[in-house]
């Protein structure tokens, strides 16, 4: 989620993106929508779809992969030398190792540093490409996805045709993997693996920004994605449904080892590419504090979750909304209060 001001400003889209979808990484967090049976450890063999299971799964989910398929885009298009990868992967470690401490620290003091301990060697790789289990795990896969990016961004469109399809049939089976074998880190919220399309995705994006800038290819491309997702969607959710999936992740089906959260997420950041959409400063700021957000929102929900808000005499979606505007206005004040104070 790293900035480009130049880049930012070619692609007003992406500004729209970040602000929105920064807010959806926060509804998801508190839960806004509402959890189907699909939430509940015995509960889920008896699920129907919902409206809530839509907006979480297919709307909310898409934030994360979105934001990885921005930074490897706008990585793809500067062309960048080794010595810009390796400032960008030093700084992404720093956030990665200072925000899952801090968030280590906040939940259970020195006890929450205890716990970041590894006891095995499986045990130690999980703690890094899960950042202990928290939302940070985000800044452990876009090292991962950068290195990919920079490597790949060099090399032949065809390999990275290849590549993606091969990307995206791992994703695919992976879930069929983590069912048969019990394996669930396979499947994690957090394992970099879920991922892998989105760099090769980014290059042929940006390699082609010409072309589908284009309203026809785009509309085209937007419809087939739209089509592929449906019915994808329709069989992660006959066949994706698990016990082995709630574990480390609540939900009874993927996260985002789903094609479908693939197609989606490539569908949105398309629409973003649209060339006509215009900005604003509320959308600029929003776009800005993105990062900050996400980095800070954790934080505030452990204090909110402190309080009830049960016996107001307002709707349940009224009383979700303003929780999510004190976390947003709680984390935008503390941004620029440090960055004033900076």
């Amino acid at each position: 989620m790293s900035k480009s001001l130049r880049d930012l400003q070619c692609v007003p889209g992406i500004n729209w993106l970040r602000a929105f979808l920064s807010v959806a990484v926060v509804a998801w967090h508190l839960g806004s929508f509402g959890q189907s049976l699909i939430f509940e450890k015995s509960g889920y063999v008896h699920h129907v779809f919902t409206l809530s299971d839509l907006i979480n799964f297919h709307v909310l989910l898409l934030a994360v992969p979105t934001f990885f398929l921005i930074s490897c885009y706008l990585y793809a298009r500067k062309n960048p030398t080794i010595n810009y990868c390796k400032e960008r992967l030093v700084r992404f470690a720093m956030l990665a190792v200072f925000w899952t401490m801090a968030a280590a620290i906040w939940m259970n003091g020195y006890r929450g540093l205890l716990s970041l301990r590894p006891a095995s060697s499986r045990s130690f790789i999980t703690l890094i490409l899960s950042a202990g289990h928290t939302p940070y795990y985000f800044f452990v896969s876009l090292i991962i996805l950068t290195v990919v990016t920079h490597i790949f961004s060099k090399l032949s469109t065809i390999l990275n045709v290849i590549l993606f399809i091969l990307a995206c049939i791992l994703i695919f089976v992976l879930p069929e993997i983590t069912m048969t074998y019990s394996l669930y880190a396979l499947s994690a919220f957090w394992n970099p693996m879920n991922f892998f399309p989105y760099p090769f995705a980014a290059i042929l994006l940006a390699r082609n920004e010409s072309f589908l800038s284009k309203r026809n290819p785009r509309l085209f491309m937007i419809a087939v994605l739209l089509v592929a997702a449906i019915l994808l969607g329709f069989y992660e959710w006959r066949f994706y449904i698990n016990e082995i999936f709630s574990r480390g992740q609540v939900h009874a089906i993927p996260a985002f080892t789903r094609l479908s959260v693939v197609c989606l997420s490539i569908l949105l950041f398309s629409i973003g590419l649209t060339r006509s959409i215009k900005t604003n400063r509320t959308i600029d700021f929003m776009s800005e504090q993105s990062l900050p957000l996400y980095c800070l929102h954790p934080f505030f929900i452990v204090l909110l979750n402190e309080f009830s808000f049960a016996g107001l005499p307002f709707s349940p979606f009224f009383i979700e909304m303003f929780k999510i505007m004190i976390v947003l206005s709680a984390c935008y004040l503390t941004s620029l209060l440090f960055r004033k104070v900076a």
